[in-house]
Formats: structure tokens, C-alpha cells, sequence
């Protein structure tokens, strides 16, 4: 019936007015996640492959992921140690390089520690 998961989307966006009030709720809730997902991928996206292979980040790509994104400071021999510490626990298969479901890990990890904090 629809060609594309975007022609769903939109399908879905313009029925909004026969919904309840709780389905509009629950409609909210799913773009919001739907929002964060493609900001998850956007973000991977835009960090991999300026090394090469658009399909991992390397250990450069990860320093320069965290300054930008996570406003992690890379100053000092100190700085630079933590974050190589970070990508080799995000690196689980040990192949030299961070693949979208290792980045996607580290993402859900940093949200679970977020929101033990508040």
C-alpha cells in the first residue's frame, strides 16, 4: 500500500485529526523517538567516513565526534588518553574501528547514565 516508510510517515502525520487525544499522545511520543533515531544516524553519518570507510568511525573520528557533539575538551596528553580508552571500549570486536551498532551502544549507554543522574 505505500511505497516508501516516508509515504507512511506522511500518511500517518495527516490523519492526526481522527485520533483521540491519548493516540495523539502516543503519536508524539513515537516521532519524538522517530526524531532522535535519525539524529543518532545523522550524527554517525556525519563523522564516518572522513577517514575512508563511511561505515565506521576511527579513533580520529570518535576524538572529533566527542569534541563537537559531547563538547569533550582534547587538550591535553591526559585528554587524549581518555578518549583513546573510549573508543577501545567502543571498539567490542577489536577490529580497529567503530562500527553504527558499537556508536549506537555507546549512545544508549550515555542515555542510561544521563537519566540515572537526574
Amino acid at each position: 500500500m505505500y511505497s516508501t516508510p516516508t509515504s507512511l510517515l506522511c500518511s500517518t502525520l495527516f490523519s492526526l485529526s481522527s485520533l483521540t487525544p491519548d493516540q495523539r499522545c502516543t503519536h508524539c511520543l513515537i516521532m519524538s523517538l522517530m526524531a532522535a533515531m535519525a539524529t543518532i544516524i545523522k550524527v554517525f553519518k556525519e563523522h564516518a567516513g572522513k577517514d575512508g570507510d563511511a561505515s565506521t568511525l576511527s579513533n580520529a573520528e570518535v576524538k572529533g565526534l566527542l569534541c563537537k557533539e559531547l563538547g569533550a575538551k582534547m587538550e591535553t596528553a591526559k585528554d587524549k588518553q581518555a578518549a583513546d580508552k573510549i573508543f577501545q571500549g567502543l571498539d567490542s570486536n577489536r577490529d580497529g574501528k567503530v562500527d553504527f551498532t558499537e556508536f549506537v551502544i555507546m549512545v544508549a549507554a550515555l542515555t542510561a547514565a544521563m537519566e540515572a543522574a537526574v
